[in-house]
C-alpha cells in the first residue's frame, strides 16, 4: 500500500478536502498528488517533485442524475470535468505511513520516492524529490512514517 495517513503531531486535524480534478487524473488512494497550472489536482509527471499538495484518497463527482438520486453525472458548471478528487492535504504535522526500499531509513533523514503513483521511501535517493522527512521507522513491517516537507499549500 502507497501512503497512508497515520497520525498528527498536534491536537490539529488533518482533514481529507475535496479539490477540482484534472480530468485525466486516474489516481487510486494512496498516490502523491499536486495542483497543476489551472488549480486542478493531477498525478506528479515524476518523483522529482518539491513539493506536493498531499496524498489521494478517492473521488466523485458534482451533482446526480435527475430521477436517479444514486448515479453520478459530470456536471461541467463548478469545474471542468465536474470531477471531485478528495486529498488529505499534507501539513507541517500530519505523519504518513510508507512503505521503504533500498535499505533501512534513518529517523530525521529526507528521501525521495520511487514514484508518485503507489510510492515507496527510496532510500537511496536523499536529493531528487527528497522531501519526506522520516520521523519512526517499523522495521518489521517494512513501513516508515514520514511528514511531507515540501507542500504545494502551507
Amino acid at each position: 500500500m502507497a501512503f497512508v495517513y497515520a497520525y498528527s503531531v498536534s491536537d490539529e486535524n488533518v482533514a481529507v478536502q475535496d479539490f477540482n480534478a484534472d480530468a485525466a487524473l486516474a489516481g487510486k488512494r494512496g498516490d502523491l498528488v499536486i495542483l497543476n497550472g489551472a488549480g486542478n489536482v493531477v498525478a506528479p509527471a515524476d518523483n522529482t517533485a518539491a513539493s506536493v499538495l498531499g496524498v489521494y484518497e478517492g473521488g466523485n463527482f458534482r451533482g446526480i442524475t435527475e430521477g436517479s438520486p444514486y448515479a453520478a453525472t459530470t456536471v461541467t458548471s463548478n469545474s471542468q470535468s465536474g470531477k471531485l478528487a478528495k486529498v488529505r492535504v499534507a501539513t507541517h504535522d500530519a505523519v504518513f505511513r510508507a512503505p521503504y526500499t533500498g535499505g533501512t531509513p534513518v529517523v530525521g533523514t529526507k528521501y525521495g520516492v520511487t514514484s508518485p503513483v503507489d510510492p515507496k521511501i527510496d532510500v537511496a535517493n536523499t536529493v531528487t524529490g527528497a522531501i519526506y522527512q522520516v520521523v519512526e521507522v517499523d522495521t518489521e513491517s517494512g513501513n516508515c512514517f514520514v511528514i511531507i516537507t515540501g507542500r504545494q499549500l502551507g
